[in-house]
């Protein structure tokens, strides 16, 4: 039979256990029949086959972004995304043209500002917000996802409870507007967003995620409402991606396991067999459990988010019931937990292949290492936050100091112990290309890996960590035609923010073409 596309003339980087490099790949059914040389594929064109005349491009499996919050970059781009503001009086600014187009009364929530970006250099303040927007409930939340600040109206339109350590208070102990963690999620609970808003915000992360050539998915998922606008989507036909949903453990409280059953019997389309759970916050927020305090505020070394005995029960209570945990830990005092719990709940429970995970990772010291590597942990860690906040004088060095701040994210170093390292974006931009020149032009030259090893991170190592190793995540005769076509060589360019999506294929069919293609 002949295949429905070939594909020549190109730079095919199957990322196989050889990282071999082809000429040519056949595709019939969504499934790769053939690589190799043009004449390879040949004999496999047929009437009706399509040829792409790749012309010396690049084409590499489709991106696997593992840990990722689609749909919230698709409502984020409903709501107001302050990431390219300069100043707060800016940010300010289009909060107000918001109201104007909303009214008053509704909900004003605005995402992504970062206050190293700003002139100011300091956060939004609860008397700012009062002052400039009485009759709205106005939440902005920072860039991390751990901290945001509020007006009065949102904090009782919310019913926070104001002894929560996650309320910040000034020293009469009247609120300061910051919340984090706990009480963040508590506010976003009470922002009202409808079914077809979920739906839509759905559709729009997927169209953001195919332009930047991904094509499967870990997603973060905070509620069950979440959960079924997606299955909602993958119904109407308009979820065009594989998506791993990894509920946060007290979200997946919520599900039944019937439900989870039933999304499982939709894999690799659709699967839920990962759990959330945060050890700690992030840096950003001081909310990232340290061994020692914060450079810039001596008296805070962050949040641990459970006691110690607590977390490990809950990591064992999954385990036991065989679903890969994902342990948000970022501090170096967060990971030594998490490692000491994975450790003792193996004692308990020798699972073998439980391809549990940390994620972020983002200071561990050589031992936290090693001990991932003798326990098969996966480091699912996210490149991106080099480029945005690694860099000398950045956003790390003045909340760590130096000598901490250079010792972040050391990627070469942990593959090099043999961990799994699995990259995603965290939607800090979504872009894998982001991810990948920052994993190649690491601001520390010691922690920089070649193009090939990123490149495993953000494919088959995901797809490994997902149990898909054998249907996705490389190029390889048999395996699903998810794939990317770019138009720079990636074995040839370090420069790797340069290079451009030309088109994303996903189970053989174009499901994004750029006008170059």
């Amino acid at each position: 039979m002949y295949a429905d596309i070939v594909l020549k003339n190109g730079v095919v980087c199957s990322l196989d256990s050889e990282n071999r490099v082809y000429e040519a790949a056949a595709i019939r059914d969504g499934v790769i029949i053939a690589v190799g040389d043009n004449k390879a594929v040949s004999n496999l064109i047929g009437p009706e086959t399509k040829i792409v005349d790749l012309n010396g491009k690049f084409v590499c499996p489709g991106f696997i972004d593992s840990h990722t919050h689609l749909y919230s970059l698709g409502m984020s781009l409903k709501q107001l995304n302050l990431w390219y503001t300069r100043s707060k009086y800016e940010a300010y600014e289009m909060i107000k043209e918001k109201i104007r187009e909303l009214g008053a009364g509704k909900w004003i929530v605005a995402k992504q500002w970062d206050e190293n970006r700003w002139s100011e250099r300091e956060f939004p303040s609860l008397e700012e917000l009062d002052r400039l927007f009485p009759d709205n409930p106005v939440v902005m939340i920072r860039v991390d996802g751990h901290l945001a600040v509020v007006n009065s109206l949102a904090i009782k339109r919310a019913r926070l409870d104001l002894s929560s350590q996650f309320i910040e208070k000034d020293s009469s102990g009247k609120p300061t507007g910051i919340v984090k963690e706990d009480a963040l999620k508590a506010v976003l609970s009470a922002v009202e967003v409808s079914e077809d808003e979920r739906l839509e915000a759905i559709e729009t992360g997927v169209k953001n995620a195919l332009k930047e050539g991904i094509t499967s998915i870990h997603e973060i998922i905070y509620n069950p409402e979440t959960l079924q606008a997606y299955i909602r989507a993958f119904r109407m036909g308009k979820l065009t991606l594989d998506v791993n949903f990894i509920p946060t453990h007290e979200c997946f409280e919520k599900l039944s396991l019937e439900y989870i059953n039933f999304i499982n019997r939709f894999k690799p389309f659709l699967s839920l067999t990962t759990v959330k759970i945060f050890a700690d916050g992030s840096i950003g927020a001081r909310t990232a459990a340290l061994s020692k305090p914060y450079a810039d505020s001596p008296m805070e070394s962050g949040l641990l988010m459970h006691e110690f005995g607590h977390l490990m029960e809950i990591i064992y209570r999954f385990h036991r019931m065989r679903f890969q945990v994902a342990v948000h830990a970022i501090g170096d005092r967060a990971i030594s937990d998490v490692l000491t719990a994975l450790t003792k709940v193996y004692r308990r429970d020798p699972w073998i292949d439980h391809r549990h995970r940390i994620e972020h990772f983002e200071l561990p010291s050589m031992w936290h290492i090693e001990r991932m590597a003798s326990l098969c942990v996966i480091a699912s860690m996210q490149p991106n936050f080099i480029g945005n906040w690694q860099m000398p004088g950045g956003m790390y060095e003045k909340k760590l100091g130096k000598e901490r701040a250079i010792r972040l994210n050391p990627v070469r170093s942990i593959m090099d112990e043999g961990v799994v390292v699995i990259f995603g974006s965290d939607c800090m931009p979504m872009s894998p290309l982001y991810g990948l020149h920052w994993a190649v032009n690491h601001y520390n030259r010691n922690e920089r890996v070649d193009v090939v090893r990123a490149l495993r991170a953000y494919t088959i190592n995901p797809a490994f960590a997902c149990r898909e190793e054998k249907v996705k995540g490389s190029l390889e005769v048999g395996k699903f035609a998810d794939l990317v076509i770019l138009d720079k060589n990636l074995l040839e360019t370090r420069s790797i923010e340069n290079v451009n999506v030309l088109a994303t294929v996903k189970r053989g069919v174009f499901v994004y073409k750029s006008s170059e293609v």
